[in-house]
C-alpha cells in the first residue's frame, strides 16, 4: 500500500471514531515535496478514503503567506482555518483531532494539575488559543527538534506531527489509554451519540441509548468546552416542563431526554452529544472558553462557512 493510501486509511479511521472526531472537526495533512495536502474546511474526516476532501497547495507559498504574523486571512477559501498549524511542522504527517477524553481533562482539572500531568507523560501542554494563526504561533514556540511532537491543546484536542504513520497511530492509542487511566474510565468505554426517538409538530425528542439522566445542565450555559462546542453547539440548556414556552435557540432537557423546536443537523447532534457527556463526567467546570471568545468564533467568516456547509 502506498504512503498516500496509508495516510487516507488512517485519516478515515480517526474520522470514524466518535471518541476522536465529532462532526466536521479535526484535520490531517501530508507533505509531498513542495506540496501540502490538508482536509478542506467543513468536510468530514470520515470521508477521507478517496482523497476528494483534501486540497493541495505549495507549502512555500503558504509559509510566506502566513509567516506566523497577524495575517488572519485564509490563503484559500476551501482550506481549513487550521492550515498554519500544519505548515509550521517539518514532519510529513500532521494529525489534529478532538479527543473527548483530552477535553474532559481540560475541563475537569485545574490548569496546574493538567500541566504537570502532561509533563509527566512527555506531552507538550498548549494554552487555549483561538484556532488558526493564534494557535499555530503558540505551538511553534513549543516545537523542540528531536523530541516527539505530541501536543495537548487546552480545551481543544490533540495534535501530533511525525514522519511515521504507524507512530502517529501508536501515539493516538497510547495517549487515549493514558487519559482513560487518569479518569479511571474503563478501557472499553465508547461515547454515545444522540438519536431521534420522537417528533411531532412542536418538538423533536432525542436520547442516548445508554439513557443516563441529565441534571443541572444550566451550570454549563455560556461555558464552552472546545471550539466546535461554540460553533455547532451554541445553545442554552433549560429544564423542560409541560408549561415551558418553547424557543428555537434553547435545548430543553428532562430526565434522559432532550427536546428542540427544530431537528438537529448531524454536526449539531455529534457536538451536543459530546457536550452532554463531557458535562456528565466533569461535575465542576474548571476551564472553558468564555462567551466573548465563543462569539468571536461563532461569528467568524470561516465558521459561518462551516455552519452553512453542514446545514
Amino acid at each position: 500500500m502506498s504512503d498516500i493510501k496509508k495516510f487516507l486509511k488512517l485519516s478515515k479511521s480517526v474520522g470514524e471514531d466518535f471518541n476522536l472526531i465529532q462532526g466536521p472537526g479535526g484535520n490531517t495533512s501530508y507533505k509531498d515535496n513542495n506540496l501540502i495536502y490538508i482536509k478542506k474546511s467543513g468536510s468530514f474526516l470520515s470521508e477521507s478514503e478517496n482523497g476528494d476532501i483534501f486540497i493541495g497547495e505549495n507549502i512555500n507559498e503558504l509559509e510566506e503567506f502566513y509567516n506566523l504574523s497577524d495575517n488572519y486571512e485564509k490563503f484559500n477559501s476551501e482550506m481549513s482555518i487550521e492550515t498554519p498549524l500544519h505548515v509550521i511542522f517539518k514532519e510529513k504527517y500532521v494529525f489534529h483531532y478532538h479527543s473527548l477524553l483530552s477535553i474532559i481533562i481540560s475541563t475537569k482539572y485545574k490548569l496546574e494539575f493538567i500541566k504537570k500531568f502532561c509533563f509527566e507523560n512527555n506531552i507538550s501542554w498548549i494554552p487555549y488559543k483561538r484556532p488558526g494563526v493564534h494557535l499555530a504561533r503558540e505551538v511553534f514556540k513549543n516545537i523542540v527538534e528531536d523530541k516527539l511532537k505530541i501536543y495537548f491543546l487546552q480545551n481543544h484536542g490533540m495534535l501530533i506531527a511525525s514522519n511515521s504513520l504507524s507512530k502517529i497511530d501508536s501515539i493516538i492509542k497510547s495517549t487515549e489509554a493514558i487519559f482513560k487511566n487518569k479518569l479511571q474510565i474503563e478501557d472499553s468505554l465508547r461515547f454515545d451519540i444522540l438519536h431521534l426517538i420522537n417528533s411531532n409538530s412542536k418538538l423533536f425528542e432525542y436520547s442516548f441509548k445508554k439513557g443516563f439522566q441529565f441534571e443541572n445542565l444550566e451550570r454549563i450555559n455560556n461555558k464552552y468546552f472546545f471550539p466546535d462546542h461554540a460553533v455547532f453547539g451554541n445553545k442554552i440548556f433549560q429544564k423542560y416542563t409541560p408549561q415551558t414556552n418553547i424557543k428555537s435557540d434553547i435545548v430543553y432537557y428532562q430526565n434522559n431526554k432532550i427536546f428542540v423546536e427544530k431537528p438537529l443537523t448531524n454536526s449539531e447532534i455529534e457536538v451536543i452529544s459530546s457536550v452532554l457527556q463531557i458535562s456528565n463526567f466533569c461535575g465542576d467546570i474548571e476551564n472553558f472558553i468564555d462567551l466573548d471568545l465563543a462569539n468571536e468564533l461563532f461569528n467568524s467568516e470561516d465558521e459561518i462557512l462551516r455552519i452553512n456547509k453542514n446545514k
